[in-house]
């Protein structure tokens, strides 16, 4: 009822319900609607969103010019989510837009101080890539840290990766491990098969077969083609698990679905030995 008033807040969480189908049926049309009256009616705080809409033709057409335009409205009115896409457009050059790295930076950092924690993990990736700054694996670890401390997966996978190292940090196993298995139990898959091949032997951690074959097994049911060839091939080899060729075959026709090369090639040989 709200909604049909025209108050914002509601016409954008029964957007929300209707883009991802919570409590009514899926339906991006009618959430694009709702975004576009919010905005229509002046409720700053989506016009961002009705900019990301636009520029990926979520129940409407694509318009990247107009997507663009409403993502930096949403900026220039100090919208801290609005100003994090911006930065990351600057930053990646992306729908058209040339790369500017000090735009980038100032964005992610205004938007980071009204507490928007996914700004830190780009303004993390701009000193691992020394994109406009110099190289800085101190800093780099340092806002990783506080988008990690924040629950984000991706971050906690990124800073166990600089512990495993030692860059930016003193070289720390155990809090590298701690940091990837919180990712990889919240279903992050790059953690998951990162620890797969820890657990294989990999970056010094004591080798554990049946470990990384769990590991392996619960990445590839969530669709990782790198994880479903491996699974293929501890099936194979029986490494990890007890050998079966036809899960094996199995597993590598999953990931030959999603144009793992190798695994186009093992089933090669399968075909060829009949």
């Amino acid at each position: 009822e709200s909604a049909e008033q025209g108050y914002g807040p509601a016409m954008q969480t029964l957007a929300e319900s209707y883009l991802n189908g919570n409590g009514v049926e899926k339906d991006e049309k009618k959430a694009f609607e709702l975004i576009k009256k919010a905005v229509e009616n002046r409720y700053e705080p989506v016009y961002h969103i009705y900019g990301m809409y636009k520029l990926y033709g979520i129940g409407c057409e694509v318009d990247e010019k107009e997507g663009f335009g409403w993502v930096k409205k949403g900026a220039d009115a100090l919208n801290e989510y609005a100003m994090c896409i911006l930065g990351r457009f600057y930053l990646e050059g992306e729908f058209g837009v040339k790369q500017n790295f000090k735009k980038a930076k100032k964005l992610l950092e205004k938007s980071l101080e009204l507490d928007n924690i996914e700004a830190a993990k780009y303004l993390a990736l701009m000193y691992v890539d020394s994109s406009g700054v110099k190289q800085d694996y101190e800093k780099a670890a340092e806002y990783y840290t506080i988008a990690a401390n924040n629950d984000d997966d991706e971050a906690r996978y990124a800073l166990a990766t600089l512990y495993f190292e030692g860059l930016g940090v003193k070289k720390n196993k155990k809090r590298a491990l701690s940091l990837m298995k919180k990712a990889a139990k919240n279903e992050y898959v790059p953690a998951m098969v990162f620890l797969a091949e820890a657990y294989d032997g990999v970056n010094g951690v004591p080798e554990d077969l049946k470990e990384s074959f769990d590991w392996y097994n619960k990445a590839a049911k969530l669709g990782s083609p790198v994880a479903q060839y491996n699974l293929g091939k501890y099936y194979e080899n029986g490494k990890g698990t007890r050998k079966n060729t036809r899960k094996a075959f199995e597993w590598y026709m999953q990931a030959a679905d999603q144009g793992e090369v190798m695994a186009m090639n093992d089933i090669g040989i399968y075909y060829a030995n009949g």
